[in-house]
């Protein structure tokens, strides 16, 4: 969780609802076959990076896309790709390098994590560190887990260690969007770890 007080609370719960949307990607890679699922993630991805350029422009429809993604947007993602950008290309980085369960635990892990992590880190959190706090960090560990105990073909040290993973990968102040990093970290510490 970066600083999410940086918008208010409504624009925050609308922006964690589109965030709580893409879980339409680990399911949609656990029930469609892979050559197909991985093609339309990567026409999603390359549709919303269109969409970031050009409202980074000029003219009428850099200032009309501007209107509309702002409300959801955070001050720092003005210029920068927007979180959607960057979890659909998670989504087409993990189809792509991991197995279908692990790949799917990975996403799940930054959607479900991330959305625990603001909501409690921001009205429960005591315990800062940074922009983070402790009781964001564990309410990220506590939903990613959860999330993803049904999973079969991962055993549970796997599930849990990814769960970890993802919860120390998304407190670091790294320079790369959680969005991107949280999937692939957890996606390859359960590789390494099957």
């Amino acid at each position: 969780m970066s600083n999410h007080k940086d918008i208010g609370f409504f624009r925050e719960l609308g922006r964690k609802a589109i965030h709580l949307g893409a879980l339409g990607m680990p399911l949609g890679l656990w029930f469609v076959p892979r050559g197909i699922a991985r093609p339309i993630l990567l026409i999603c991805f390359l549709i919303a990076a269109a969409i970031d350029f050009s409202r980074w422009g000029q003219g009428a429809v850099a200032s009309a896309l501007r209107r509309i993604f702002g409300r959801v947007l955070r001050p720092h993602e003005t210029n920068r790709f927007s979180g959607g950008t960057y979890i659909l290309a998670s989504g087409v980085l993990c189809a792509s390098l991991f197995n279908r369960p692990v790949a799917v635990a990975a996403l799940i892990c930054i959607i479900l994590g991330d959305t625990a992590a603001v909501f409690v880190g921001r009205y429960l959190g005591r315990l800062h560190f940074g922009h983070k706090t402790l009781e964001g960090s564990l309410g990220f560990f506590a939903a990613a887990l959860l999330g993803i105990l049904w999973i079969p073909g991962i055993p549970m040290h796997v599930k849990v260690a990814g769960a970890v993973v993802g919860a120390v990968v998304e407190a670091l102040p790294l320079p790369l969007d959680d969005n991107l990093t949280v999937p692939v970290a957890v996606g390859a510490t359960m590789t390494v770890l099957m």
